[in-house]
């Protein structure tokens, strides 16, 4: 397979060179019909090859990593089962000596191979008829008969029980290989599926030959000579009118009208009304805060399967996106009750970066909701995966918490809305231009739930905001723009807040959970050295008190009173593990020493555990009303004055200035 590859790769390259030879022939020459083919080379054909090219040499690679993990696997199986076969031998020699010896002190022999008998040997008997009658005498014969046999039963019981013992482990280890295949081979499928090819099959999936006209419109723009007649998505009706000026709606990822205003315009309409807008105009229906749900996710899914009729329109980014968003639809479509339903509440593919917000859970009925805001790297092809991961996780970990109450209907929004710095430590994240961009839509979203809910019979739900790194300075300068309140705030990692658009934490809408104390959550684990340093290289603020940098740069820049920190480290005696590093997930694979790698929202560690309780306000003004406070030198910490135990509750006592 690998080889056939790297015929394909070769092949297409053959295939650029020439159509490259060909389209430089054309140049020069002049008609209608040339002007289009130059079109097709430029458009369809050479990108087409490109992708391919990158296709199978991704493909090529990923294939021999695999042969060779499974020869490397299958030769370690092979030296297994040799082993298991001597061993087996050697268990059946000592169960023929065990037996010799039972039958030689007619003790009962009743062991099975895996159940080898004890080291001490069972008391020799006489047969009768042999045996003396006198007592000292049968005594004497008796233990002569012990010393023969003894010896030896002590020998073959060990050799047993330690062969038994090492079957024992090869099959662990058998099990462990197993394992270990299973992995290559989703290493594999994902190598495999990652590829322009393998996301063009991914599109093209789950409607009859969908995988053939995937491949060949998104290579070359036709298939079977015809070219795909391509509609370009409506933006414009005359229903929009009142909301957009000339009832074109193409601006509204980046100027969005009033959510308010919104609210009331869809209000105002009919049903018949609602349904055209969602089946003529799905990119703005789709994009638009303040409407419900439930018709952005039809609006959202019909743009999706737009995009997925014409793949040749996708560039490398957006064809990726498609596929990611595809399969998380595909998951949900295979379960029998979608747990959890899945919704799209944002999907554009015409920003500069690809942009999307997936729902998990029933969001336009949710009790709580809670938004996840991503940083750098994490434009939305490449930060799909881990947003997917997350918002299921923190979901999961709130579901359990809100058994307790049945009215109670968590939901989450992995929300990767806008343009993410690309590298740590880079100039992208080490200014605030992204976030500043980023944190308009966001406020728009935020703005636009509240406008919704605020009128709704179902009322408002308990609103968060849980941001990693890069994206808790963006999602702070979000909360300074929206006009309701958010419940609870929480940083986890993060890179810090830019001072001159939060210079504390006052100005964030964000309610209190005591008379006292806003709902500012933040934490950084004690090997996290990335969020703090970058923080401090920008020059922006830190919230954590207990954030550490690499040489003590966090000590040059202020730290924001008001905020509760809490810790991330693990708690053993809670089973919860501790953040390995800066990741929300941590790595699949084992480092050399075993280690687990733990990111903030991974399952079972200690940061996800306490965002869970904040966001379905297990912790809260209630919990908060019961703690006394008593000063430390940099935090003060809160104590349970029923039972004098500390918390991982910690508030900064000083302010930037005073620090």
């Amino acid at each position: 397979m690998a080889k056939y590859a790297q015929n394909a790769r070769v092949n297409a390259s053959l295939f650029s060179h020439f159509a490259g030879g060909a389209q430089a022939d054309l140049v020069p020459l002049r008609s209608g019909a040339l002007t289009a083919l130059r079109a097709n080379f430029d458009q369809n054909l050479l990108p087409g090859a490109g992708a391919l090219q990158r296709s199978a040499r991704a493909a090529g690679g990923a294939l021999n990593t695999y042969a060779n993990k499974v020869d490397s696997i299958h030769r370690r199986a092979d030296g297994l089962r040799a082993n298991v076969v001597a061993l087996l031998y050697g268990i059946e020699r000592a169960m023929g000596e065990t037996e010799e010896i039972c039958q030689a002190i007619l003790a009962p022999f009743g062991y099975t191979w895996n159940t080898p008998p004890p080291m001490e040997m069972p008391e020799p008997r006489m047969r009768p008829g042999v045996a003396p009658t006198d007592a000292d005498e049968l005594a004497d014969k008796v233990k002569r008969l012990r010393q023969v046999h003894e010896r030896r039963w002590y020998d073959s019981a060990l050799r047993w029980q330690r062969e038994v013992d090492e079957v024992a482990t090869a099959r662990r280890r058998w099990a462990e290989l197993i394992e270990e295949r299973r992995g290559a081979e989703d290493a594999l499928s994902s190598a495999l599926a990652d590829t322009p090819l393998g996301q063009l099959i991914t599109v093209g999936a789950g409607t009859p030959g969908g995988r053939k006209r995937a491949i060949a419109v998104g290579l070359t723009g036709e298939l079977g000579g015809v070219p795909r007649v391509v509609d370009a998505l409506n933006t414009g009706h005359p229903l929009l009118a009142g909301l957009f000026p000339g009832s074109d709606g193409s601006r509204v990822w980046d100027s969005p009208p009033d959510p308010e205003d919104v609210v009331a315009w869809w209000a105002a309409l009919s049903q018949p009304e609602q349904e055209v807008l969602i089946r003529t105009v799905p990119y703005v229906i789709g994009n638009l805060p303040g409407l419900p749900a439930w018709a952005r996710d039809r609006a959202n899914k019909l743009s999706l399967e737009f995009y997925r009729a014409n793949p040749q329109l996708l560039g490398p980014e957006q064809l990726k996106l498609v596929a990611e968003v595809q399969r998380i639809l595909d998951d949900e479509a295979e379960q029998h009750v979608p747990n959890p339903p899945i919704q799209l509440i944002s999907f554009s593919l015409r920003e500069t970066v690809p942009m999307v917000a997936v729902g998990y859970g029933e969001i336009d009925s949710a009790s709580h909701l809670s938004w996840m805001a991503f940083g750098m790297d994490n434009d939305a092809q490449n930060g799909i995966k881990t947003a997917d991961t997350v918002s299921r996780n923190l979901l999961q970990e709130q579901q359990l918490m809100s058994v307790r109450d049945a009215t109670s209907s968590p939901a989450t929004i992995g929300w990767l809305g806008y343009d993410t710095p690309d590298k740590s430590l880079s100039g992208e994240v080490l200014n605030s231009e992204s976030a500043s961009e980023g944190s308009k839509r966001l406020g728009s979203e935020l703005d636009g739930i509240a406008a919704l809910r605020g009128v709704s019979d179902i009322g408002m739900p308990i609103t968060n905001v849980v941001a990693h790194s890069y994206g808790a300075t963006m999602a702070a300068i979000a909360l300074t723009l929206i006009k309701v309140p958010v419940d609870s705030f929480v940083m986890l990692g993060g890179a810090g807040l830019d001072l001159d658009l939060v210079p504390s934490l006052r100005v964030l809408n964000v309610k209190n959970v005591t008379n006292a104390q806003k709902g500012v959550f933040a934490t950084t684990a004690q090997s996290d050295r990335v969020a703090p340093t970058g923080a401090a290289w920008a020059g922006r603020g830190l919230v954590d008190a207990n954030a550490k940098s690499i040489l003590g740069w966090e000590r040059k820049v202020p730290v924001l009173g008001g905020a509760v920190s809490f810790p991330s480290d693990g708690d053993p005696s809670l089973g919860q593990l501790g953040t390995t590093g800066h990741p929300l997930i941590g790595s699949q694979s084992r480092p050399p020493l075993g280690v687990r790698d733990v990111g903030y929202g991974d399952i079972g560690s200690q940061s996800l555990f306490i965002t869970a309780q904040i966001t379905m306000q297990e912790i809260g003004p209630e919990t908060l009303k019961k703690l006394a406070v008593t000063a430390g030198e940099d935090v003060r910490v809160l104590v349970d004055s029923e039972s004098g135990r500390k918390t991982f509750l910690r508030v900064p006592l000083r302010e930037a200035a005073q620090r």
